[in-house]
């Protein structure tokens, strides 16, 4: 047996749950995976904009599909969280693993490319990579689908979207990214981790759309946060 596969394996074996901290093989064990509660897509077309309640909480819409995993609430909002500002980064490949599994399904029609929301420069610096990248590189890694990093560029520093109401993020957002990067396909993913009014992602669309009007956009997510919060 190769050293890298042992190694590999030894790891596996001495793995916990990211969730529970008991021993497992897998990132999230098969008992925490059952208990996370995810939208049940296959009721809805496999889009969340046929949800009402979704559908009524988004105000931004310039795109054809939304796909997310489940609502911004414990656990996903923690996996999240610790990815965004711990550097836990093992966390990506546990969401991603997640995503595919519970929100891909069965696609009818999957995007050809995966693009993820880019942060600002300045941001990205400072954190030093960006969630939304990270996971979308998993996703990319489990189904095939190509990504590319760098078809967009955040132009403007953006103020945080959290403490802005729908206007003040649809404002916010205006006009804060640019295409830089020709796009050589006809249907496309959207990624970001979190949507909440949908504002920075229909920002990105309209820029892709300016250039590709008859473009065929997907947003995917994680999480969408209720307009409870």
């Amino acid at each position: 047996m190769k050293y890298a596969s042992l190694v590999a394996q030894l790891r596996q074996f001495n793995r916990t749950c990211l969730l529970c901290a008991q021993s497992s093989s897998r990132l999230i064990c098969q008992y925490c995976e059952q208990d996370i509660p995810v939208y049940n897509l296959g009721k809805l077309d496999h889009n969340l904009l046929n949800d009402v309640k979704v559908a009524s909480d988004i105000k931004h819409v310039a795109f054809h599909e939304l796909v997310a995993l489940g609502e911004y609430r414990w656990p996903l909002d923690m996996l999240v969280t610790q990815l965004k500002f711990s550097k836990k980064q093992i966390n990506a490949t546990a969401l991603a693993t997640l995503f595919c599994k519970k929100a891909l399904g069965q696609m009818s029609s999957a995007p050809e490319l995966i693009i993820p929301v880019p942060l600002h420069p300045s941001r990205l610096a400072s954190r030093k990579y960006n969630q939304a990248s990270l996971i979308a590189k998993e996703i990319s890694r489990k189904t095939g689908i190509e990504i590319q990093y760098d078809a967009l560029f955040r132009k403007h520093k953006t103020q945080a979207q959290t403490e802005l109401s729908s206007f003040q993020r649809a404002k916010n957002t205006r006009n804060a990214f640019v295409l830089r990067e020709s796009i050589s396909v006809n249907h496309i993913a959207i990624f970001d981790d979190v949507v909440t009014t949908g504002a920075t992602v229909s920002e990105v669309c309209e820029t892709i759309l300016a250039s590709y009007p008859n473009m065929l956009i997907d947003v995917w997510t994680i999480c969408i946060t209720p307009s409870h919060q």
